[in-house]
């Protein structure tokens, strides 16, 4: 075995979360991912086990469909019929962390709502609440994004092909309910999850068109989407300004709106919370 056995490759884990690093020199993963692995502790990971997994291949750059993770401005222009039914977009709270990571709490459009998406699935034991009450989204960079619910957290991971090809992985997990075969509730609800989603990737074809037209002269954002600006900045930091092109760089302008370590899911809790009470009062 010491002569021929496997290469050894650093494995960590959260909760039943696992992740494979292939840089042995690699920081840890709690450290790595910061507020983003607090996050999902919040979700008791440990009590957690695989639901589903499905893979999609979509015509585009990767970047374009991280990009349409990271905000909810379109709902009114691409979930008109589902999501923007029950997310209030305007009150939508971001948080910008360090090293690319960041989160997004959007309200509910009706106090008290509940998602009937979820009706008949238990709840993790030891979840806070509050959690139930409002819509939580975190991107643990580059690639990882995750709408964390206390009835199951999809993971969504976004990987590149080719320069205008991506998959892009969905991983569902749950609370255990036990012996015997899969609750069909869950039929429903990854149903309902992967409709919405193909309303995310219905246009990525033309959008990736458009990214390649001569006559494009780059993208306004607004304040909503100031998570995609974030991602961008820390992907031009890790490739070094030097190595960067002229005109391909962006401005580094968001340093001083990331908040700093130190701050722990309680907090984020209360922020998230009394921004979505401002909202709905």
């Amino acid at each position: 075995m010491s002569c021929r056995g496997l290469i050894q490759i650093r494995c960590e884990n959260i909760g039943t979360l696992y992740f494979v690093n292939l840089d042995p020199e690699a920081m840890p993963l709690r450290d790595y991912l910061g507020p983003v692995a607090r996050t999902l502790d919040d979700m008791s990971p440990d009590k957690l086990i695989l639901v589903d997994s499905a893979s999609i291949d979509v015509a585009c750059n990767v970047k374009v469909m991280i990009d349409a993770f990271l905000e909810v401005y379109h709902l009114k222009s691409i979930h008109q019929n589902t999501v923007d039914k029950f997310l209030d977009h305007r009150g939508s709270a971001i948080t910008l962390w360090p090293g690319g990571h960041s989160r997004m709490v959007t309200p509910f459009k009706r106090e008290g709502w509940k998602d009937p998406g979820v009706k008949g699935l238990p709840m993790v034991e030891g979840v806070d609440p509050w959690y139930e009450g409002t819509n939580l989204s975190v991107m643990g960079y580059p690639n990882m994004v995750s709408p964390v619910s206390p009835h199951g957290i999809p993971i969504l991971l976004f990987w590149p092909k080719t320069l205008d090809t991506m998959t892009v992985d969905v991983h569902w997990f749950g609370p255990d309910w036990g012996d015997g075969p899969r609750p069909d509730r869950w039929d429903m609800r990854i149903a309902n999850f992967h409709a919405i989603l193909e309303e995310d990737l219905q246009f990525a074809d033309k959008i990736q068109t458009s990214v390649q037209s001569a006559g494009l002269r780059g993208f306004p954002l607004n304040y909503q989407e100031r998570r995609i600006y974030h991602w961008h900045e820390e992907l031009d930091r890790r490739i070094g300004a030097a190595r960067i092109p002229d005109g391909l760089g962006v401005k580094q302008i968001l340093e001083d709106f990331i908040d700093l370590p130190g701050q722990g899911p309680a907090d984020a809790r209360e922020r998230g919370r009394s921004t979505a009470e401002s909202v709905l009062s």
